[in-house]
């Protein structure tokens, strides 16, 4: 077992992967938290607040997730751009030196 303090594979500790993790996520366990808190102390109608936020930050959650399994398999390759001397002639553009950029 290693230590929290030893060096991963990409040379963060798994202290400084729980505190990066935590602080680019700090507005949604506030988001979650605060009302939370809130249902406990003053009225339960805050916890729908809460539950909101959490749906929200699930959702989110699952399209980056999609994203990311999408771009690792490859179905959303890039595409590559074609360099044409074509349509500047018609643009106004002597058509000389100049090169169009299609997609």
């Amino acid at each position: 077992m290693t230590s929290a303090n030893t060096p991963t594979e990409g040379g963060r500790t798994r202290i400084d992967a729980v505190v990066a993790w935590t602080a680019a996520h700090a507005a949604e366990l506030a988001g979650i938290g605060l009302p939370g808190i809130g249902a406990l102390v003053w009225t339960p109608w805050l916890g729908l607040v809460s539950g909101a936020v959490a749906v929200w930050w699930a959702l989110n959650e699952y399209r980056d997730h999609r994203a990311v399994v999408q771009l690792r398999e490859g179905s959303s390759a890039p595409r590559q751009l074609e360099a044409t001397g074509e349509g500047r002639e018609s643009a106004g553009g002597s058509g000389e030196g100049e090169r169009e950029v299609r997609a």
